[in-house]
Order: structure tokens, then sequence, then C-alpha cells
């Protein structure tokens, strides 16, 4: 929040990188959050393809999360899932599934399209973002109509996203796989499959700096290694959606972050 400590913050950032791999409190299970406007195809968990198992549909009209994961304290509406542990725990928990890449070979899936079924989350009155001038730019960056998901280890995610035929990428813009890769592939594979989102060069730059959240959250967990957790999905903290957000976290005592994040919490 504005005006916290550079002490303060290097606590918080510990706290983060821990609430990534470890359940502070949350409930078991999952559950269901209603969603009155979502139609009868959207509720459909993901398509059948060759090869690939299915998913149970998701019970009519309702959007499921996942009970077992961290949430940082965030409110409803900032529960914005960006890994996840398998393709059916996107399709359970994000959206259905309308295309996929896969590989020739192995028939690994690399990539999804996926419609998401949260574009009519309830916003709430009380947080910030929702009545400040990003308020119309960050319903359509968080919560945008179609979203692409691939694999940690896929190099051709750039290609993917172009052949289904997403938003033309702009100059000086990047794809960025809004999980830590890196934290990912140390957690051992455990949520593979990451969420894309185009964000600034600058963006880009600051949130993967060693000295950024993603270099300390590598480092912390290199020297602290995590037991399996049991959440199949994890959420975005305020770091996450701050690039989300197309706002540089920043380096060190994440500035961006500790400007920005006054605007997540009631």
């Amino acid at each position: 929040m504005t005006g916290v400590s550079p002490g303060v913050l290097c606590a918080s950032v510990v706290w983060w990188c821990l609430g990534k791999v470890v359940n502070f409190g949350a409930g078991s299970g999952d559950a269901c959050v209603k969603n009155p406007a979502a139609g009868n195809e959207a509720d459909r968990a993901w398509r059948r393809w060759p090869g690939l198992l299915t998913a149970e549909p998701c019970e009519a009209q309702q959007a499921m999360f996942d009970a077992t994961a961290p949430r940082f304290g965030l409110p409803a509406s900032l529960w914005i899932p960006i890994a996840a542990a398998s393709v059916a725990d996107i399709g359970k928990y994000v959206g259905r599934v309308s295309q996929c890449v896969k590989d020739p070979k192995t028939g690994l899936v690399n990539a999804v399209l996926v419609e998401t079924r949260q574009r009519d989350v309830v916003k709430e009155p009380n947080v910030g973002l929702w009545k400040s001038p990003l308020a119309s730019s960050a319903s359509e960056r968080l919560y945008p109509a179609k979203q692409v998901w691939v694999h940690v280890d896929y190099r051709g995610y750039r290609n993917a996203y172009v052949e289904f035929n997403m938003p033309d990428i702009p100059p000086d813009y990047f794809l960025d796989h809004v999980q830590n890769c890196e934290a990912i592939r140390t957690r051992g594979n455990s949520h593979p499959y990451l969420r894309l989102c185009p964000v600034h060069r600058r963006v880009n730059t600051s949130g993967g700096h060693n000295a950024g959240g993603e270099g300390m959250e590598k480092r912390f967990l290199d020297s602290h290694p995590q037991p399996p957790a049991p959440n199949r999905i994890i959420y975005a903290d305020p770091m996450d959606l701050t690039k989300m957000l197309d706002i540089p976290p920043g380096t060190q005592v994440l500035d961006g972050v500790r400007t920005t994040q006054s605007q997540f919490y009631p």
C-alpha cells in the first residue's frame, strides 16, 4: 500500500513468495461463484479432442474457483487464474477450451485458446481499481473474452497466439507469462500451464529483472524448497496484477506494486 516502508515491503515479498506455494488457511475443495449471465455454451468445461481426456462440465451457470489456492486477501473480483496444473483444470476454473496446439510426436498439449467464463464478475464498490480511471482497461486486460494459455516449456507460444487469431500484438509489446516460468520449473512443473498477457517492453523487463519480483521469488524457492501444494490453480498476486495492468512492477522494493496495490484492497 502507499507509504509502506521498504522494510515492511521486503517482508511482504517473502510472504508473497510463500503464498504462491503454501496454503495460508484457504478452504478445502472447489467452490462456485454464481454467474447468471453465463450461457449454456460457456458452461461446458472444454471440448473433446482425439487423445485427450474430457472434463466434466461445470454446474450450469456457475464459474468455479479453487478454494484451496492462496488468494492474498484480494477481493473476489481480483481472483485471476494465471497458472493451472492441467488443461482440464483450465476448463474447470477458467473457461471453455475451444482450440489447442499439440505436440505431433508426444500428443502433449502445448497451447490452448480459452473462452473465459469470468466476463461478468461482480466488481465490489469499495475496491479502488473499479472506481479509478483504470477501471475500463483493467476489465479488458484481466477478463478478456479469450485467453491463451501455454505449457511452461513451449517456445512456439507467439506463433500459437497468432494462429488462434488473437488481437495483433502492438509494437514494443511482448507476450508475458504472467506466472514466473522459472519458479514453476523450480517447483517441479507443479502448474505447467500459464496464462499469457501482452505487456509493454518496460513491464516485461521490470518484472523479469533479477532484482525484481520474479528474481526474488526464484531465489527464495531455490533456498526454501516447498512441499507439494493441493491447489490446482495459482491466482494472481499484487505483483502479477500490476503487470497485467501494464504497469512496471519495479525492482528492489517494487515501487510499482507498492503504488498500485492500494487500488486492489477495500
